[in-house]
């Protein structure tokens, strides 16, 4: 191997010569692309998750979207994914936000089936994307691809409920998962200590993973100030309101109450800010390669192995048909082998008798 010659005291051009514009290249691409970035809100109905993502995008995201599937009452009592996408414009960079709900979550008598439609809808929009990336050539293609989820606990004040549980031990390690404690001013303030306390227990307990914001981005972040003692907000405590009010010659978003008045931007009343700001602020783009590099990377790999393997047995991409057809296969080749001995056998001992004879 030859060694490589550093060079020291590298020239500079005398003149401009252009490519110091390449980040302002890619500054106009990405502005001209625009960003996606999907957020997936999981919890029971009555937790406040529509007027939460009204006011962290602070615009009606809700009221203007048309879903483009026509979507049955939840009286029905039965549980569905549904979707919209709505373009946010601000400063000139649009982002296309794509907000999947799930109204009906845990409101059923049996909510088996809830956890497998929220896996489903995942599994499809990673095998949406496996599919674009298999395609020659590759047509302009939208990241459909779930970011985060944002899993909104009732704040019953006691431990986690056991389909919480259950649903994030499916989700935990297929998404990007955030625990939120809804309607957090409903609990007093050594409740909610304890009640997050509890809810951290039952994560550790159950092996549950959630998204582990990135210490290193914290620190070079400009509201490191906000950012210390993170661990103490989490799972986030929120307060959300679609309502204003006049507070100190100040329009604010709050709830009002007949003994006070809860603003959901103030930090000693609510972890709204800290939450929005740590989304979208910074750790968006985080978000998002997570997303690519591991929770997708482990799809398709599991994916691509599953169907290789069933396409050398059988075609069947279905471990367990896989491996029934395998265990035949094997049983069919041994019968084989054994006939073919006793064939042999036989006609030895014929012919040693006629050796006799």
């Amino acid at each position: 191997m030859q060694d490589t010659n550093l060079i020291s005291n590298v020239p500079c051009p005398d003149k401009y010569v252009g490519y110091a514009d390449l980040p302002n290249q890619i500054f106009r691409h990405c502005v001209m692309n625009g960003f996606d970035f999907n957020l997936l809100v999981v919890g029971e109905s009555g937790l406040g998750k529509s007027t939460f993502i009204n006011s962290v995008f602070a615009t009606e995201v809700y009221v203007n979207a048309k879903y483009a599937e026509k979507i049955p009452p939840i009286s029905s009592q039965t549980m569905e994914v549904r979707s919209s996408t709505i373009t946010i414009l601000e400063k000139g960079i649009p982002l296309r936000l794509t907000m999947i709900d799930t109204p009906g979550f845990g409101d059923c008598v049996n909510n088996s089936e809830c956890g497998e439609k929220i896996l489903k809808c995942i599994r499809d929009r990673n095998e949406e994307y496996l599919n674009w990336e298999a395609s020659t050539p590759r047509a302009p293609m939208r990241d459909t691809r779930v970011h985060c989820v944002l899993y909104f606990v009732s704040p019953t004040g006691h431990r986690l409920r056991q389909i919480d549980i259950q649903m994030l031990m499916k989700l935990h390690d297929k998404a990007n998962v955030i625990p939120v404690i809804a309607r957090a001013d409903s609990l007093a303030s050594e409740d909610l200590k304890m009640f997050r306390q509890r809810i951290l227990d039952d994560i550790r307990f159950n092996a549950i993973k959630i998204y582990d914001f990135p210490a290193a981005v914290l620190q070079n972040s400009d509201e490191i100030d906000s950012f210390k003692d993170l661990t103490k907000h989490i799972p986030f405590a929120i307060v959300s309101s679609n309502c204003s009010e006049e507070i100190n010659n100040k329009i604010v978003r709050c709830r009002k109450y007949p003994w006070g008045v809860c603003e959901i931007e103030n930090p000693m009343h609510s972890d709204f800010v800290l939450l929005k700001n740590l989304i979208l602020r910074t750790c968006a783009t985080y978000l998002v390669e997570t997303t690519h590099n591991i929770m997708y990377e482990t799809y398709r790999s599991k994916h691509l192995a599953s169907s290789q393997f069933g396409s050398v047995v059988g075609g069947s991409s279905n471990p367990l048909e896989v491996v029934e057809m395998e265990n035949a296969r094997q049983q069919a080749r041994l019968e084989e082998m054994r006939k073919e001995f006793e064939e042999k056998l036989s006609k030895h001992r014929r012919e040693n008798e006629e050796k006799l004879m």
